[in-house]
């Protein structure tokens, strides 16, 4: 059995306990992500947002055949609880955001795959903004940022994936200059 774990943003760099084999390929299924989700640092990370255009993620293959195995891993290596760890194995599914269940159904078919994991969480910018997210509001928040916050904020824009090109990236390569590091 063949389990992969997608990933976007700071599993990349970061894998810290996540049990994988290999390093990290980039042909991943396409999934609407963005800088939409304030971390407890202030910084922007990547989620899942259904609104927009679909980028490729990448994938890793997880080092156990079990899928509740992998989910765990994933979820101690996020540090969150097991509803906002998504995956498909065999018959069974789940996901908040039903289109990228199929997409990522197909995706695993194509690479014989028998499951999938990958970390559900949602934006919750409006929440801990007050601001409603738009790329321009995004880049607004970023920009307001002071000192240790604002450099946490940076290195996480600059070490995503450069594939992962997303509307608030691209502003915030103009506005800001925050290049990718690849």
């Amino acid at each position: 059995m063949k389990i992969a774990c997608l990933g976007w943003g700071s599993l990349i760099w970061d894998p810290r306990g996540l049990n994988i084999e290999g390093g990290w390929k980039k042909d991943g299924p396409g999934l609407p992500v963005e800088f939409a989700r304030r971390s407890g640092d202030g910084r922007l990370t990547l989620v899942l947002y259904p609104e927009l255009e679909p980028v490729k993620v990448l994938w890793a293959l997880m080092d156990t055949e079990d899928i509740s195995e992998s989910r765990k891993n994933l979820q101690a290596r996020e540090g969150t609880i097991e509803r906002y760890i998504d995956y498909i194995w065999k018959n069974e599914e789940y996901s908040y955001v039903l289109d990228s269940v199929e997409v990522v159904k197909g995706w695993a078919q194509e690479k014989g795959l028998d499951g999938v994991v990958w970390t559900g969480l949602y934006s919750n910018f409006e929440g801990k903004t007050g601001m409603e997210f738009t790329v321009e509001n995004a880049v607004k928040y970023l920009d307001g940022l002071t000192s240790e916050d604002r450099k946490k904020a940076k290195e996480y824009i600059q070490k995503a994936p450069s594939q992962v090109r997303t509307p608030v990236r691209e502003r915030v390569e103009d506005e800001l200059g925050w290049q990718s590091e690849e």
